[in-house]
């Protein structure tokens, strides 16, 4: 069994809770906690395996602070799962991040940017799969003329595998698309969509079998 631990909720909740309460920010904090159950008769997608139950649970909690033209959101979500006969199933995530947004009063451009810190670990026979990933973002969504939207992100992920270090990677990735309306209601628009994957460890080239450093990239239009 795994479970989000209790201190850390209680850390975490007290912050936000404080800093909403702060006269300076007019900030307040939202939450949503959802619990599930269920039943799988394969957990692993193995036909001979034992059938489990499961339970899961996920928190969210948000911070908003700031006016329409200029907001900040702090946040964090929290993910936890327990499988029953011994499945070695559970997982448990906790992630923290914060956002901003700045908007034009006339909703002609809107620019958005965010960071985020998370750790997954798992139970028992799949905890070397545990990580770390940090992620960021910044977005852009701007009206060119009043039929013309020019919007789009730029994103980097950065996942690593403490004794998987052959599986530690960057990601850098991204999307631009560009949109015109015209008066008959018909929409002409173009997309482009591009993205890689760097894997930074030497040990990489020996279990992937490469002459070097592995990577891949991927480039595609609409």
């Amino acid at each position: 069994m795994i479970r989000i631990s209790g201190s850390i909720l209680m850390v975490i909740v007290l912050a936000l809770v404080g800093f909403a309460r702060s006269e300076t920010t007019g900030a307040e904090v939202k939450g949503t906690l959802t619990i599930g159950t269920g039943y799988l008769e394969h957990p692993r997608g193995v036909e001979n395996e034992p059938a489990a139950g499961y339970l899961s649970q996920a928190l969210r909690l948000t911070s908003t602070f700031g006016t329409d033209e200029e907001l900040f959101r702090l946040g964090y979500e929290g993910n936890a799962s327990q499988f029953g006969n011994n499945t070695s199933l559970g997982s448990m995530r906790h992630g923290l991040g914060g956002e901003w947004f700045k908007n034009k009063a006339d909703g002609s451009q809107s620019l958005s940017a965010g960071l985020q810190g998370s750790i997954r670990k798992y139970v028992d026979y799949y905890e070397i799969y545990n990580y770390g990933e940090a992620y960021s973002y910044f977005a852009v969504k701007k009206y060119l003329s009043q039929q013309t939207l020019l919007r789009g992100f730029a994103a980097l992920r950065y996942r690593g595998f403490g004794d998987l270090p052959e599986e530690t990677y960057l990601e850098p990735h991204g999307r631009v698309e560009l949109q015109h309306y015209t008066d008959s209601r018909t929409t002409l628009g173009l997309a482009l969509k591009l993205g890689a994957k760097y894997y930074n460890d030497s040990l990489a080239a020996q279990i992937w079998d490469t002459n070097s450093i592995p990577s891949v990239s991927q480039f595609s239009t609409r």
